[in-house]
């Protein structure tokens, strides 16, 4: 007994408290006007106190819709207020909440503090946002630097150091016993010493590929499907839509970048067969997409701590800083779509001479 009258009574606190209101202030009208029937049908008669039973119930059913109106005019604010606060989940930082002008001093003070709020997210957004394209920004020079002393110096080392060893080889004489073993010795050295120039020059493209300063985003995106996809044995699809254009050299590394993760994804974990990229270039805009046939994933299963491997939260953020727009779609066993834009300006037509280029089907 005690358990269901503390089911029913935990049940009725949760009613909306403008129910709350209405009821008891419904109940207390009731009541006084109960009252007041009674005490009309004993002092007179039957005629009278039906009419002022009429009399009080209208004031009653009055009395109620006045404490209706009054309850929604008073709560209304509480919509828009919880409409803002659901548009800020959603991701709208640009929010204002307005209170309604009847709006009572403690729930005008709830707006005025949200937004007070959503003045300090967005100045701690616009800082972080700075900071953020501060840190690439400086992340990308050092490797720009790196990547141009390991081509200018210690590749020409190392393409030194193979032509000598393929000199010192021709230089040795027949005739000699060790000839044969020091030719093998200095062929084995030569093998590695290419290996490592081979694979410094690998090394110094995903640093700062050449091509993309030197040419440009077309010819350093086709190398890149070229040397990273082609080599494993995926089928490549690559189309320009639209006259290449020079853009500002922060929107071309990043476009290389969110393209050079997602090219890793796929080879680590796609386990994908073909791949499509497609790029469609104006003079303010640049759009892509990059498909592959592969296993897929489920993209509301990847939690936060694992984001960072699959790369997903590193290209939205460089695609969202350049005030652009991101969207992931993948299914188990349907492959992953990757779609990107980004606003850029017109800087400058790249070259008036056709690129040569790899041709993809």
């Amino acid at each position: 007994m005690m358990e269901s009258y503390h089911r029913l009574r935990n049940r009725a606190l949760r009613f909306p408290i403008s129910y709350k209101i209405l009821i008891a202030n419904s109940t207390l009208i009731v009541l006084w006007a109960l009252g007041c029937i009674l005490f009309f049908s004993h002092i007179g008669s039957p005629i009278q106190w039906g009419i002022a039973a009429l009399i009080l119930i209208a004031g009653v059913v009055l009395c109620v819709l006045i404490n209706m109106a009054l309850i929604h005019l008073a709560l209304s604010p509480l919509d828009s207020l919880c409409s803002s606060m659901n548009q800020i989940a959603a991701g709208n930082f640009e929010v204002c909440a307005f209170p309604h002008p009847l709006a009572e001093t403690r729930m005008a003070s709830c707006f005025h503090a949200l937004n007070r709020m959503m003045d300090v997210i967005r100045e701690e957004r616009e800082r972080s946002e700075t900071l953020a394209k501060q840190i690439i920004s400086a992340q990308e020079g050092e490797r720009k630097r790196i990547a141009g002393e390991l081509h200018d110096e210690t590749s020409q080392i190392l393409a030194t150091l193979s032509i000598g060893l393929e000199k010192l080889k021709m230089d040795l004489p027949d005739s000699s016993p060790n000839c044969a073993k020091c030719r093998a010795d200095l062929y084995r050295l030569k093998g590695l010493t290419d290996k490592a120039l081979i694979e410094l020059h690998r090394l110094t493209f995903n640093l700062r590929p050449s091509l993309l300063d030197d040419m440009g985003l077309k010819a350093a995106l086709s190398s890149l499907l070229r040397e990273q996809l082609e080599k494993t044995g995926i089928q490549v699809h690559f189309e320009w839509d639209g006259k290449e254009i020079r853009i500002p050299e922060e929107v071309e590394i990043s476009i290389f970048r969110i393209i050079q993760e997602a090219v890793t994804n796929i080879i680590k974990y796609a386990h994908a067969s073909e791949v499509t990229l497609t790029v469609c270039q104006t003079p303010d805009q640049v759009n892509l997409v990059l498909k592959d046939n592969g296993i897929g994933f489920n993209p509301a299963g990847v939690k936060l701590d694992h984001m960072s491997r699959f790369g997903i939260y590193g290209m939205k953020e460089r695609v969202l800083l350049l005030n652009g727009k991101f969207e992931l779609q993948s299914e188990a066993g349907k492959g992953t779509m990757i779609s990107a834009s980004i606003p850029v300006l017109k800087i400058e037509t790249l070259y008036s001479r056709k690129i040569q280029e790899p041709a993809y089907d």
